[in-house]
């Protein structure tokens, strides 16, 4: 029983209740009206039932992960001004492609799982053949489906734990980055590149200002690059070529890097601010490649072990920002160049000076990169990464005018000196609505009859989207 001890029998006489009555209708006549009215006490019972019912029981984990969800479709027609003369590679002047990207995150206290991946339907048969995701020896070859990232964050005292297939956000420079070289990238356009993540096991430590990182990316995965048939495959010429971008004659042995842990990637990075300055350093063992070497009449594309040391810098002054990268290579063995590549740049914000031209902001963005070879590989190396490296001396301007909140447009140029090649994009962006977007898009390109990429002058496109927010 609840109660231990019983009530007295005496405390129900009749004259006990008579006195509890009498009490009663006092304190109801003393409360205030309000209280006392018809309608508040059938508020006040109505609560009574509202507080007794059950709580609802709380959201589970699939619940909350659906709930952030979004999805994002995206159909893609490019419009190409020229047609290959090559019957091997592909003429056809209109491709179209579909994309549906899905990505969500929910958090569990500071715990956080994040996934984003996305299907995708093309014209491109031959760039969308159906590959594993471990099967490396298809690289050039991309999936139907893409898992872009996937990983869970366990947050600790004072630091993150993260287990997955994440991106490594390394860098300050805006356009070109030399030293985010270690996401997955897909080059089958490589004018448009998409970084996935990378799988590894990672480690954040933060105190105030500064953070210390630390990356174990035991998964190598070569970049994705042009199949023979696509338009942006470059030929050998004048007796060079691009080892990223073809398929070598004859026989090839790819060699890849091995699974033991010191073929695995490491990267340590520290970031800070101080006195209004952003600035990075960072060590790493990663791969690189591939190089190519003659092995009787065939051919072998090596992926080798290299030591990376960069740093950086970031800074605001009233409407300018200025940044600065540094990166330094150098392979364990004597397979490729040893070189020190930076770039450096300014980002500059106008708002009052372009309203009397009607913008109601314009961000102009220049970037010079550039490299420095130390030393050059052993000469049984036929073919070292120089030719494919960007940004070995390269000048970017970006304009970024802003009309209206639905409204804008770009301008985006390139001149890659080493390469002998000019790129010019033009573009426009049209917010619909909140969930409908359109996009316009002209590339024009030039290259001198000696440059290796003088083939993409045949690529010439306007680019048509659509971005609907599901």
């Amino acid at each position: 029983m609840f109660y231990k001890n019983k009530l007295p029998v005496s405390l129900f006489s009749s004259k006990s209740i008579f006195i509890l009555l009498l009490a009663s209708i006092f304190l109801i006549n003393s409360s205030s009206p309000v209280l006392a009215s018809e309608d508040n006490f059938e508020s006040l019972f109505s609560q009574m039932e509202e507080k007794t019912e059950p709580a609802e029981a709380p959201p589970g984990y699939f619940e909350k992960f659906w709930d952030n969800r979004s999805f994002t479709f995206s159909t893609i027609n490019d419009v190409y001004l020229h047609s290959r003369s090559s019957e091997e590679q592909q003429s056809a002047s209109l491709i179209s492609t579909n994309i549906l990207s899905f990505q969500s995150q929910f958090n569990i206290d500071r715990d956080i799982l994040y996934l984003e991946t996305w299907a995708e339907w093309s014209d491109l048969n031959k760039a969308y053949e159906q590959q594993p995701w471990f099967n490396r020896n298809l690289e050039t070859r991309r999936n139907r489906v893409h898992l872009n990232q996937l990983y869970y964050t366990f947050g600790l005292d004072e630091m993150d734990l993260i287990l997955g297939k994440k991106k490594v956000e390394l860098g300050l420079a805006s356009l070109y980055s030399p030293v985010d070289r270690y996401n997955r990238a897909d080059l089958v356009d490589p004018i448009h590149p998409r970084a996935e993540g990378i799988w590894q096991l990672g480690l954040n430590y933060y105190r105030g200002v500064d953070s210390l990182e630390f990356f174990i990316m035991p998964v190598y995965e070569p970049t994705r690059t042009p199949p023979t048939t696509s338009r942006w495959s470059v030929p050998r010429k004048s007796g060079t070529f691009n080892s990223n971008f073809m398929n070598l004659p004859g026989t090839t042995e790819k060699a890849f890097p091995n699974t033991e842990p010191s073929d695995w990637q490491y990267l340590i990075n520290y970031k800070t601010v101080r006195a209004g300055w952003d600035l990075f350093a960072a060590a790493s063992h990663s791969i690189s490649g591939p190089v190519v070497k003659q092995k009787g009449l065939n051919y072998q594309q090596k992926y080798f072990d290299v030591f990376n040391l960069s740093g950086g810098f970031s800074t605001v002054v009233d409407r300018w920002e200025f940044h600065g990268e540094l990166l330094f290579q150098r392979p364990y063995d004597p397979v490729d160049d040893t070189f020190l590549k930076g770039v450096a740049g300014f980002k500059y914000k106008m708002d009052d000076r372009v309203r009397r031209f009607g913008i109601k902001k314009l961000e102009t963005t220049f970037e010079m990169a550039s490299e420095h070879i130390i030393s050059k590989p052993d000469d049984d190396i036929l073919f070292s990464t120089r030719d494919s490296r960007p940004g070995r001396l390269s000048y970017l301007l970006s304009l970024n005018a802003e009309k209206t909140e639905k409204l804008s447009y770009i301008v985006l140029s390139e001149l890659d000196a080493d390469k002998e090649t000019t790129f010019l994009g033009l573009g426009l962006k049209n917010k619909i609505n909140n969930d409908l977007n359109c996009y316009f898009w002209a590339e024009f390109f030039d290259a001198s009859s000696d440059s290796q990429l003088e083939p993409w002058e045949d690529n010439d496109r306007i680019i048509f989207s659509l971005e609907y927010l599901i």
